[in-house]
C-alpha cells in the first residue's frame, strides 16, 4: 500500500469502514472507493471527511456480482467490511447471512482473481474461531474461502482479520445500550456471566492496515485483546452516561434476559485446531494457512491463553479508561 494505491472498501460507510477510509485518505493514497447500499450514509461520510476529491462513492451490494464488476476495475486493494453482523437477525434469517457474508465474499474474491487484484482483506470476527451461531458460521465459511483462494493462487495476498467486540461500532452492545437510554427504555443485560474480547474502532482499522503490510497469503490476523465481563462493561458505560446526562444511575431500569440461542458465554481468539499454526508478532496473532507457511512472528508459548473465560478481566477502572480511549 502506497500513495499510488487505489483501494476499494466494501461496506465502507459502516463504523470500521468509515474510520479506515479516513486513515487511508490521511496516508495520501491515490483513491479510496467506498461501496455500500445506503446513499444517506454515503453522503454523511463524504460530508464528515470534508468532501475529498479522491473519495469515490459507489452504490452497490456485495451480494450482487454485477454491481461489483465496474467498482473493482483498476483497483490495487480490496477490503471487505460488508456483512450482516447482528447475531439475532442472522439466527432468524441464516439464508440472508449466508448471502451477505459468504456469497458476498466469494463474489469479491472471484472478481479479484479475474481482474488481477492481488491484495484482499476480509473483516471477520472471533465468533468464527469456534462458531456456534449462524453469524459465526457464515464468517467461518468466508474465512475458508479467503484462505483457499490464497493457497490455490500463489501470489494472491488474500488474508482475513478477526475482530473482537468493537466498542462503539453500530452493532456493538454499547451502541444498543445508548439507544435504549436515549429513548428512556429499560436496558437489557444477561443473567449469566459473559466475557468478551474487546477492541476500539481505531485498533480494528489498524489491524486491517497491518494485515496488508505483513500478509503473504492465507493468513488470519487477530489481536491479543483485553477481556471484559459484559455486565461490568455495561455498568461502567451506564454510570458514565448517567453522570454526563445528570441522571440518577440507580433509577435506570434494568431488565435481565436469557442468552440468545447459540450465543456462547465466552469467546476464543482461535480454535484448538488452529493453535499449532499460530504465531505472534507483538500483540498481533497470525494463524498460518498450513504448517509450512509460518514465517511471520514467533511461535506461541505453550501456556498462552486464548479463551476469554481464562484471561484476567479488566477492572471497572480499566474499563473506564478504555471507554475514554475509545471516546465512547
Amino acid at each position: 500500500m502506497d500513495r499510488n494505491s487505489t483501494i476499494l472498501i466494501a461496506g465502507g460507510t459502516g463504523s470500521i469502514g468509515s474510520i479506515l477510509t479516513k486513515r487511508l485518505l490521511e496516508r495520501g493514497v491515490r483513491e479510496v472507493r467506498v461501496l455500500a447500499r445506503d446513499e444517506t450514509r454515503h453522503q454523511q461520510l463524504i460530508d464528515s471527511l470534508g468532501r475529498p476529491s479522491n473519495l469515490v462513492s459507489i452504490i452497490g451490494d456485495v451480494r450482487d456480482k454485477m454491481s461489483l464488476d465496474e467498482a473493482i476495475n483498476g483497483v490495487d486493494i480490496v477490503i471487505n467490511a460488508a456483512a450482516m453482523k447482528h447475531v439475532k437477525y442472522c439466527e432468524a434469517y441464516p439464508a440472508e447471512a449466508f448471502k451477505a457474508n459468504v456469497i458476498g465474499t466469494q463474489n469479491l474474491l472471484e472478481l479479484c482473481l479475474q481482474k488481477g487484484v492481488d491484495n484482499f482483506v476480509l473483516a471477520s470476527t472471533d465468533k468464527a474461531a469456534d462458531p456456534s451461531t449462524a453469524y459465526g458460521a457464515s464468517k467461518f465459511m468466508a474465512e475458508r474461502l479467503v484462505v483457499s483462494a490464497a493457497v490455490r493462487n500463489p501470489g494472491a495476498r488474500f488474508v482475513a482479520v478477526r475482530f473482537g467486540n468493537v466498542l462503539g461500532s453500530r452493532n456493538s452492545v454499547l451502541t444498543r445500550i445508548r439507544q435504549l437510554l436515549d429513548s428512556g427504555m429499560p436496558i437489557t443485560v444477561v443473567k449469566e456471566t459473559m466475557t468478551r474480547y474487546v477492541m476500539t474502532q481505531s485498533d480494528a482499522a489498524e489491524l486491517i492496515v497491518e494485515s496488508l503490510q505483513y500478509g503473504t497469503g492465507g493468513e488470519i490476523f487477530t489481536r491479543n485483546m483485553p477481556v471484559v465481563q459484559v455486565h461490568d462493561l455495561i455498568q461502567a458505560f451506564v454510570e458514565r452516561y448517567a453522570q454526563e446526562n445528570h441522571l440518577n444511575f440507580d433509577a435506570v431500569p434494568v431488565v435481565e434476559h436469557e442468552v440468545q440461542r447459540g450465543e456462547k458465554a465466552h469467546e476464543a481468539l482461535f480454535s484448538v485446531h488452529e493453535q499449532p499454526r499460530v504465531r505472534i508478532k507483538d500483540r498481533t496473532l497470525i494463524i498460518a494457512p498450513n504448517d509450512e507457511h509460518t514465517t511471520i512472528g514467533q511461535p506461541l508459548e505453550p501456556q498462552f491463553v486464548y479463551t476469554s473465560e481464562l484471561v484476567r478481566q479488566l477492572s471497572k477502572d480499566e474499563i473506564r479508561s478504555l471507554l475514554d480511549t475509545a471516546r465512547i
